[in-house]
C-alpha cells in the first residue's frame, strides 16, 4: 500500500474530512482478529503532518512492557459505543494502561520525532 494525500474535503456519510494517508500493514498481521494489531509498528508513507493542540487532550495508551503509544485514530469496530467523551476512560478498560494528557501548547511532530 503507498500513502495518499487528498487536498480536497471529502464526504465520508456525513463526515466531512481529508485524506490523510494509507497506513501499510504487516503481511502477518490479521485485521479480524482482535487485538492481532496492537502496539505493532507500522509503515505510514505521507507528506503530512498531524498535530496536537494546546488545552485538548492526547490519548496515550500503554503496551505491555509501558511504551506510549499516541492515540492517532480511533473505530467503533471493538466497541460500537465508544464516544469521544467516553476516551477518557480508557485507562480503566486498556490490558496494560492509558492516560490522557493535555499539552501546554502545540506540538507537530515530525516522522523522525
Amino acid at each position: 500500500m503507498t500513502g495518499s494525500i487528498c487536498r480536497s474535503e471529502r464526504d465520508f456519510d456525513g463526515l466531512k474530512a481529508r485524506w490523510f494517508c494509507q497506513v501499510n500493514l504487516p503481511k502477518n498481521m490479521n485485521v479480524h482478529e482482535k487485538g492481532s494489531t496492537a502496539y505493532k509498528p507500522t509503515t505510514v508513507a505521507r507528506k503530512s503532518t498531524m498535530g496536537f493542540d494546546k488545552g485538548k487532550p492526547v490519548f496515550i495508551l500503554e503496551d505491555p512492557q509501558g511504551n506510549p503509544w499516541v492515540m492517532q485514530a480511533a473505530s467503533l469496530i471493538v466497541d460500537p459505543s465508544e464516544t469521544y467523551d467516553s476516551l477518557k476512560d480508557l485507562g480503566e478498560q486498556a490490558e496494560a494502561g492509558a492516560r490522557v494528557e493535555v499539552p501546554d501548547q502545540c506540538h507537530r511532530p515530525r516522522p523522525d520525532d
